[in-house]
């Protein structure tokens, strides 16, 4: 101000001035160092920071469970990967710079290759953000092996990117397969049995049949299913079934014994069972299997042979006697020959019409008699031999 008024001063208030300014431009240019280098090391630290969060971060997205892979909506390009993307997908790095070729080439199946692309564009073509599934699709890695995967993709139209998650489900579509072929086989091993098999809940309600207890019941198994097992049975056989709860234990689950069971046509068959009680680890029977088999015709059969056995029985008795007999008649048969014979020859020397005579006539009419008898017996004793 004193410069500007063009006021005089003296040499050594000049001097004073010049020292104050020189120190004040001193004191600026060491604030604006400090603020310089304090703002240096505050983006330092800050970009540190960021270092070790985006570390932080690749670190936990390479060490998830499911691939990610980031691409571009419009060119298809490859924006962001992790490793476990690169595990799943078996390629290399440069192999996933274009993840439309990529795609082509590991998926061997065009029918896959081409909805999966018509669903990209239809998206894409649309401004939709629905999320795309594919499940079960199958991929052939660099190295031959063919790998089930399932993906899920979200269209983030704002970044202009394409973000899926990718999951390696082959060991579990390969334990589903697996199990599905032991069901088939067991299901088939099942259904050619001869014996009826049944499963059903401690309330008596079916919860599975076998096509041989279809056929024997004259009903479908969605007919049967949810069905008392025990109903059509007689009231006897049904109270001693309904037992198998309190009788079947861990120690004793299972029993077997007959029981009536009808047939489609009003008949009634009698069923051979055998019930097993299944146990939880600790606890009462969940569920009961029983299997059947129809012994009508051969208990049948058992009756019919008992009853020719005692026919055969009875045929020898009566061959034994026609024997006895036989052998009885031939032995008295000579008898009576002699005294045929004998009273023969003293009528003979007797004077008719005397009491003597008489008398012989008599003995020799009862002979004939007898000897009458001796040749039915003799006649019965051929037919039974």
């Amino acid at each position: 101000r004193i410069l500007d008024t063009g006021a005089g001063i003296s040499g050594a208030t000049s001097s004073v001035l010049i020292g104050h300014a020189g120190l004040t431009l001193n004191l600026i240019v060491a604030l604006l160092t400090l603020f310089l280098f304090r703002d240096i090391d505050q983006r330092k630290a800050a970009e540190a920071e960021l270092k070790r969060n985006t570390g932080f971060m690749q670190a936990v997205l390479d060490n998830l469970p499911i691939g990610i892979i980031a691409s571009d909506l419009r060119t298809g390009k490859c924006r962001y990967f992790n490793e476990r993307f690169l595990h799943i997908i078996g390629c290399s790095r440069e192999e996933i710079a274009d993840t439309v070729a990529l795609a082509g080439r590991i998926i061997p199946d065009l029918q896959d290759w081409k909805g999966l692309r018509a669903q990209i564009e239809a998206q894409l073509s649309s401004g939709g953000s629905q999320r795309l599934v594919w499940e079960n699709l199958r991929i052939i890695t660099d190295k031959g092996e063919s790998r089930c995967i399932s993906v899920t993709g979200i269209p983030l139209h704002g970044q202009g990117i394409l973000l899926c998650g990718v999951q390696d489900i082959t060991a579990q579509t390969t334990a589903e397969e697996s199990l599905r072929q032991n069901a088939q086989r067991y299901r088939a091993v099942v259904e050619s049995q001869t014996e009826f098999i049944v499963r059903w809940n401690p309330r008596g309600d079916i919860t599975f049949v076998n096509e041989t207890y279809c056929r024997f019941t004259g009903r479908s198994s969605g007919e049967l299913l949810g069905t008392g097992f025990l109903s059509p049975l007689c009231e006897e056989d049904r109270e001693r079934a309904r037992g198998l709860a309190r009788r079947l234990t861990p120690d004793h689950p299972a029993e077997t014994g007959e029981r009536r069971s009808p047939r489609p046509d009003g008949s009634t068959a009698l069923v051979l069972w055998t019930d097993r009680a299944i146990f939880e680890q600790s606890g009462p029977a969940v569920e009961f299997q029983s299997v059947g088999r129809d012994i009508t015709a051969e208990v049948r059969s058992r009756q019919e042979r008992a009853h020719l056995e005692a026919q055969l029985r009875q045929s020898q008795k009566l061959e034994a006697i026609g024997q006895l007999a036989g052998g009885i008649a031939h032995d008295f048969n000579n008898l009576l020959a002699a005294i045929i014979g004998y009273s023969d020859m003293v009528l003979r020397s007797v004077p008719s019409g005397t009491t003597i005579h008489s008398d012989i006539e008599m003995i020799q009419q009862a002979g004939k008699r007898a000897a009458t008898l001796t040749q039915q017996l003799l006649a019965f004793s051929r037919k039974q031999t």
